[in-house]
């Protein structure tokens, strides 16, 4: 997630240079797109992690989404390798707040969040 490059004005022959404060090699972000049963009071929130997810860190992060949410979660997930693991599936069968829908093996139109990356990555 390096910073995207633009183009930008600068006087000619002055190449504009543009700096930024970014010390992580990689890091992940996991977004939570919530929305109330009645359509009210969207929210977002996002989970950034150095490195790769994993399921030791994924786990705990739905535990605080749902502690912050106090209220069923219903997951939309893709394929991420973290996603379908023996570990994340038996926490997904032992929380009965939890459900999950998976989608299609590459669907990035009907993922919400992927718009959500697009418009981050362009601002």
């Amino acid at each position: 997630m390096s910073p995207p490059i633009r183009r930008t004005w600068a006087p000619r022959g002055r190449t504009p240079v543009l700096r930024y404060r970014f010390h992580w090699q990689r890091v992940s972000a996991a977004g939570f797109l919530c929305y109330r049963a009645d359509g009210g009071r969207a929210r977002l929130y996002l989970h950034t992690q150095p490195g790769s997810y994993t399921s030791e860190i994924l786990i705990p992060a739905l535990r605080a989404l749902h502690r912050r949410l106090r209220a069923p979660v219903v997951l939309i997930w893709d394929g991420l390798t973290c996603h379908w693991s023996h570990k994340m599936a038996a926490f997904i069968g032992s929380q009965k707040w939890l459900q999950v829908e998976r989608l299609p093996g590459y669907a990035p139109d009907l993922n919400p969040c992927e718009g959500l990356w697009a418009n981050l990555q362009g601002r």
